[in-house]
């Protein structure tokens, strides 16, 4: 292999690997991971204009649950549960609404 082959080989090497990278962090991209309960969740309120202020979403969802404790305690829309501060909204959004429940501060 001449030094020319070889200053190619590495060259093609050091792109391949610079590609398998970027597309490793594409694929990582939130929009694209529906598995993710959080990232789904979040990229919904972000589409309908929802969560523009995370502060005062996290407001927000602290008065939801401090006035529910029981959905403050689940697994899924409480404080620790898998979505997070998007949680108390979207308890809201799917159940709290037709159970007459508040939003917002008191």
């Amino acid at each position: 292999m001449t030094r020319a082959q070889l200053r190619a080989a590495v060259a093609a090497t050091v792109c391949v690997g610079a590609l398998a990278l970027y597309a490793y962090g594409f694929l990582g991209e939130p929009r694209l991971r529906a598995d993710d309960p959080r990232q789904r969740t979040y990229a919904t309120h972000v589409r309908q204009g929802d969560v523009l202020n995370l502060g005062k979403e996290a407001a927000l969802a602290e008065a939801y649950w401090r006035r529910y404790g029981d959905v403050a305690a689940d697994s899924i829309f409480g404080r620790a549960g898998q979505l997070g501060v998007h949680g108390a909204r979207e308890h809201f959004n799917r159940h709290g609404q037709r159970e007459n429940r508040r939003w917002g501060k008191d």
